[in-house]
């Protein structure tokens, strides 16, 4: 018969009465007399991953008894919310006495009941308000884009979602796993997952660069002074003429070009269960206009001209840093945006760490950088288009969502 798993820091062991159903229990009623409970805050989480980031044991402040040593969860999280690729959510860890994956249902901040062996804190047995957490694990992208630069057929590129627009309006991403999350809105039992809670957005800064260019007959170049972006100008490329422009004899006089970029960046904070994530996007506007004026040789009557207008906008990158939240963290990433970046360095392709200014606590999360970046290049006029939806968390948010349990105290 196999030895019976004991719960750390106690006598109690680990009974599985039914299967998936993990409880503790007392071995004598003299354990039961050496046994508390008390309300306590999380003020910290045990790290064992940076990219993504796992956590595993927790701390808590206690009234009158002080900061306790790191402790497990003896928590069930809610089934599949969220399984990882090899540890399931309700997966328990005998050897640390607590399910793989509770640490996800919990944040630094939250009230919890702890449990205490002759006033030692030993392990946090759920929410000292009674109302359970799901693993918060998915985020909703939802933007206003039309279509993106590469419209594909699912069928042609099945793994690469450009789809997001027309075929695919909003998208749905497992952040912890780095993957996307194929049912929506919906969480594994099929109910709502209620994404109602918008990211906080902080607007960084913005350069504008343009110049206006002559092509004479003879090939010589002039510069001329700097062109203003025509945001009213349509997106895309169109051509138009007028008088007898398409005869084969047709030559140039002279050529006009002008053409400016706009480069913005934006920091989007999302709350996921214990982390803080960091999108940090980059926006950027193109204006192109160029003027031909059109001359029949030999002769030297003016025919006409060609005008054409190359407009662009859309997200052009993303990268995401992730930590676990502390208060004022948000303030400290949003203080960063200050620095002025290196933008030629800021567009670079073998760079996915392209905002380098680095903040305490906060990773670099690489395979959610790179999932993010099939997303990066859909058409978007601006930032306001784009939006980030998390499931709310706390007392404050859930009361706002409408989803504070009726019967609770308000």
């Amino acid at each position: 018969m196999a030895e019976a798993v004991t719960f750390p820091g106690t006598e109690m062991p680990v009974i599985e009465k039914y299967p998936g159903s993990r409880r503790l229990d007392h071995p004598n009623f003299g354990d039961v007399y050496k046994t508390t409970f008390a309300k306590g805050v999380i003020t910290d989480f045990q790290q064992i991953q940076d990219d993504p980031i796992q956590l595993d044991l927790v701390k808590v402040e206690i009234e009158g008894v002080g900061e306790s040593e790191f402790i497990p969860f003896f928590f069930h999280p809610k089934e599949l919310y969220w399984d990882g690729e090899e540890d399931l959510a309700q997966g328990f860890d005998e050897e640390k006495g607590c399910f793989n994956r509770a640490w996800m249902s919990f944040r630094v901040g939250d009230e919890v009941a702890v449990m205490l062996k002759e006033g030692v804190p030993v392990g946090v047995v759920g929410f000292a308000d009674g109302v359970p957490r799901v693993g918060e694990d998915v985020v909703k992208l939802e933007t206003q884009s039309l279509h993106t630069p590469w419209d594909f057929e699912d069928w042609q590129y099945p793994d690469y979602p450009a789809r997001i627009g027309a075929n695919w309006p909003d998208a749905f991403v497992r952040m912890n796993k780095a993957d996307f999350h194929d049912a929506g809105e919906k969480g594994p039992d099929d109910l709502d997952l209620k994404l109602l809670l918008e990211a906080d957005r902080y607007d960084g800064p913005e350069e504008t660069t343009g110049i206006q260019q002559i092509v004479s007959p003879e090939g010589t170049w002039t510069t001329g002074g700097p062109i203003d972006i025509d945001h009213d100008a349509p997106w895309g490329t169109h051509e138009y003429a007028e008088g007898d422009i398409y005869c084969e004899t047709c030559g140039i006089l002279y050529w006009e070009t002008g053409s400016a970029l706009l480069t913005k960046i934006a920091l989007w904070t999302i709350k996921v269960g214990p982390l803080l994530y960091a999108i940090y996007g980059k926006f950027r506007e193109s204006y192109n206009k160029s003027i031909a004026y059109i001359d029949r040789s030999p002769g030297p009557e003016f025919v006409g001209t060609l005008t054409r207008i190359t407009h662009t906008y859309n997200i052009t990158r993303l990268c995401v840093k992730a930590g676990i939240y502390r208060e004022g963290m948000e303030e400290e990433i949003a203080a960063t945006l200050d620095a002025y970046p290196d933008w030629n360095y800021l567009g670079g392709l073998s760079a996915p760490n392209w905002w380098p200014v680095e903040v305490e606590g906060m990773k670099l999360q690489t395979d959610l950088t790179a999932l993010l970046s099939y997303l990066c290049a859909f058409d978007a006029k601006s930032f306001d288009e784009v939006k980030w939806f998390a499931r709310p968390h706390t007392k404050a948010e859930l009361q706002e969502a409408d989803m504070w349990p009726a019967g609770k105290d308000e």
